[in-house]
């Protein structure tokens, strides 16, 4: 007999890793990757922890909610697999806009330019896929983990 598994990661702690997530990993990336300013050697250790500690986080969140695990035929409840196509459903179409997006700007900022854009450097269009590719495999678990009420163990 499949039964669910719990999540490993309880409602809040997914609710909170998801938000340092967002706020850590932008700013570990300016920091290290973009860098508009010199850095001294301890802030580019300081921001190589800060990087670090964001990606520990989202492999947090990735694994230790359901969003990312395949269960078995049968394990999930009937809302649960709602639950969890919804998820995936709406992360599929806030990527698809994301991507659509990017693709505009990266068009009009490359070709002619009319509109004043600044053109994108490799570093940064690199940049951005990346953190696309990492926003989809957060996505369904950050989602799930917002959708399910907190319980009073929690």
């Amino acid at each position: 007999m499949a039964t669910t598994q719990v999540p490993r990661l309880s409602t809040r702690k997914a609710r909170w890793f998801s938000i340092a997530l967002a706020l850590l990993f932008p700013v570990a990336q300016i920091g290290l990757i973009i860098r508009p300013w010199p850095l001294s050697p301890m802030a580019e250790v300081a921001f190589a922890v800060i990087f670090l500690v964001a990606m520990a986080l989202g492999l947090a969140v990735m694994i230790g909610t359901p969003g990312w695990r395949r269960e078995a035929k049968g394990a999930l409840d009937e809302r649960e697999a709602i639950e969890t196509a919804r998820a995936l459903s709406l992360s599929y179409r806030i990527m698809g806009l994301l991507l659509m997006a990017f693709t505009l700007w990266y068009g009009l900022a490359t070709r002619g330019n009319s509109l004043g854009l600044p053109e994108p450097g490799t570093m940064l269009v690199v940049l951005l896929l990346i953190n696309m590719l990492w926003l989809q495999l957060i996505l369904p678990s950050a989602i799930l983990a917002w959708n399910t009420p907190v319980d009073e163990e929690d």
